[in-house]
């Protein structure tokens, strides 16, 4: 199911329309939003046998210089022009970034930089994947987890919501879901 341009209620309305279908196997392409996984984690962990997701945004992100960091997935430009501030500490146990900082990342030439990242993006999307799961056994686990990772309090308030009437909705009639959120 392609997703890109959906919202996390599209999503979910699809998801649960699927299960209503006896569905019990979805494979998401173009995944990558931090709060489309954890729905997706979330979905694997109570409504689906199995869930699989797809995305190449880890593999562009890096051509581009970018950093995904490793609590939230979001981004930081890390490009030869890019001014980093020494005091911030990388704190990323992937293989790749052990030992290295912002600066040394930045400075390394672009081909060298490019596969870098790429390595570094995957292991951060796939470790995030595994942790989203883990605190996806209950609702008010997944919550807590996600606002500790998270700025934006409005769009975890958003999931809990829509991951709240999914729970205690799922079986009836999709209209009336939509209507609920």
């Amino acid at each position: 199911m392609p997703i890109r341009n959906m919202t996390l209620k599209e999503i979910t309305l699809f998801l649960i329309r699927f299960y209503q279908m006896g569905i019990r196997q979805v494979h998401l392409l173009g995944t990558f939003s931090f709060f489309t996984i954890a729905l997706a984690a979330y979905m694997a962990r109570h409504i689906f046998d199995w869930v699989s997701l797809d995305a190449t945004t880890w593999r562009i992100m890096a051509e581009r210089n970018i950093y995904l960091n490793l609590h939230n997935l979001s981004g930081e430009l890390l490009s030869f022009n890019s001014i980093i501030d020494e005091s911030i500490k990388n704190d990323c146990p992937c293989p790749w970034c052990k030992g290295k900082t912002f600066t040394y990342i930045k400075h390394l030439d672009y081909d060298d930089k490019v596969s870098f990242l790429r390595c570094h993006n995957f292991w951060v999307i796939e470790n995030i994947s595994k942790k989203l799961y883990d605190n996806s056994d209950r609702i008010n686990k997944l919550d807590a987890y996600l606002r500790s990772q998270c700025k934006n309090m409005n769009k975890v308030e958003k999931l809990y919501n829509i991951l709240s009437i999914m729970d205690v909705s799922k079986d009836q009639d999709i209209n009336l879901i939509k209507e609920l959120f």
